[in-house]
């Protein structure tokens, strides 16, 4: 299909009639309904859909480089592999959205609402996203590298195998979310929020963790090694057999704490207190830093290789 007006465009959708593979970039449509709109492949770069209602819209495959979507609501849509790299969706409304595979490279997602969305595979690398509500969507297998999503809501979310290596999620919230195999290497995590969440076999390796609330969460095999813990809690977490090779713990809580058969070889301590915590099979190879208080008091409880 050769290229078309907006109001050609807006006629197909009244007429129910298909927009397969059309070319339509640069399509100005801000503000209009699109309820229904199949743009199936379509090519639609630069398209213009800002403040656009889209529900049950279908822009499978569809190509969206720097299209705006700003503050259009676009419900239940399928997005399923398209490509919005450099797209404009500040304040969108993409909650409950089908969007397995989307590409968002780049893009900028201040505030968007993607409550419920299914981003299972997305690629949102380098992309912007401040105050974003992803909370109950699912992220399984997505890429936020270097992504920056500062104050964004990751509640009961479902992120599987995502990975975010280097991405900045500075105060998040992660409550009660699922974050089984997922990648945070040197990611900032400062002041974020992961009470309940599950993080089975989780990579937090070579992270700063700072001002970070873990209670009540599954860290069982989780990857700490070699990262900075200031001021954590862990307060009641299951830390059974987590990996702390080479962290530094600074005023970290571990109340109540289950860390058996953790590993805590080569770890410096400073003002962490584990005295309620359950040690036993735990191993302190080379630690540095304990008082001699606690390393009794570590012995005595089960844990192995406490220095002397």
């Amino acid at each position: 299909m050769a290229l078309l007006t907006p109001e050609e465009v807006l006629d197909c959708i009244a007429q129910h009639k298909p927009l397969h593979k059309a070319e339509l970039s640069q399509l100005n449509l801000t503000g209009q309904v699109l309820a229904g709109g199949d743009f199936t492949k379509a090519y639609l770069r630069g398209g213009k859909f800002a403040h656009a209602t889209c529900q049950a819209t279908n822009f499978t495959g569809a190509i969206l480089h720097f299209a705006n979507f700003s503050d259009a609501v676009v419900t239940g849509v399928n997005f399923t592999g398209a490509e919005l790299n450099s797209a404009i969706c500040n304040g969108a409304n993409f909650s409950q959205a089908k969007a397995t595979k989307i590409k968002l490279y780049g893009a900028s997602l201040n505030y968007l609402d993607a409550q419920g969305a299914d981003f299972s595979q997305a690629d949102f690398r380098e992309s912007h996203a401040p105050h974003a509500n992803f909370a109950q969507a699912v992220g399984d297998r997505a890429h936020f590298g270097a992504a920056k999503f500062t104050e964004a809501n990751f509640s009961s979310g479902s992120f599987r195998r995502t990975q975010f290596i280097q991405a900045q999620l500075e105060q998040t919230q992660w409550q009660q979310a699922t974050l089984d195999k997922a990648n945070f290497q040197d990611a900032s995590l400062r002041g974020a929020q992961f009470n309940q969440a599950q993080l089975i076999e989780t990579n937090l390796s070579y992270t700063r963790l700072q001002d970070i609330d873990f209670a009540h969460a599954e860290l069982l095999s989780a990857n700490l090694s070699n990262s900075i813990l200031t001021q954590v809690n862990f307060t009641q977490a299951s830390l059974y057999e987590a990996d702390f090779d080479g962290a530094r713990l600074i005023e970290v809580n571990f109340d109540q704490a289950n860390l058996e058969n953790a590993n805590f070889e080569n770890t410096a301590w400073q003002g962490t207190d584990f005295s309620t915590a359950r040690v036993k099979g735990a191993v302190f190879t080379d630690a540095e830093g304990l008082t001699e208080v606690q390393k009794e008091w570590l012995r005595e409880q089960g844990a192995t290789n406490v220095p002397q």
